[in-house]
């Protein structure tokens, strides 16, 4: 029996350390993925930072300030303010010039050319593949 109980308390023992290494590895691995969504965690907040940044600097306020005075510009009133008070006549002016008529100028580029007769007769064109050797050459 002393046989039996030191097999048993052999087993039990074999029993008992692989839970315990098991569980040993389980901590470590449990350890190490605490570090890593640490370190995912820390990465995750800089690229919300840097996306944050570059929206800021794409969408944001600028930093260049008007000043007061050209708020009151009238640009989109012009024609208002150059218009002529009633009463007062707007000021005309008297635009005179001379041209040079230049009339059959391409007539007389034309008469330089040499004038003929030429008469073209049309080919005559053969059935099948004869005509589309002549134009793949």
């Amino acid at each position: 029996m002393s046989k039996e109980n030191g097999m048993k308390t052999e087993a039990e023992s074999l029993t008992l350390e692989q839970p315990q290494q098991q569980n040993a590895g389980l901590e470590q691995q449990n350890k190490q993925q605490a570090r890593e969504l640490a370190e995912l965690s820390a990465k995750l907040k800089w690229y919300e930072e840097q996306f944050r940044l570059a929206q800021q600097k794409r969408f944001g306020a600028s930093s260049e300030k008007t000043h007061p005075d050209q708020l009151e510009l009238n640009l989109f009133n012009e024609a208002e303010v150059l218009a002529t008070p009633e009463g007062q006549e707007p000021l005309t002016e008297k635009v005179t010039y001379e041209r040079r008529k230049t009339s059959g100028k391409w007539k007389a580029d034309l008469s330089k050319l040499p004038v003929g007769d030429r008469r073209v007769q049309p080919e005559r064109r053969r059935a099948g593949m004869s005509v589309l050797r002549r134009f793949s050459a």
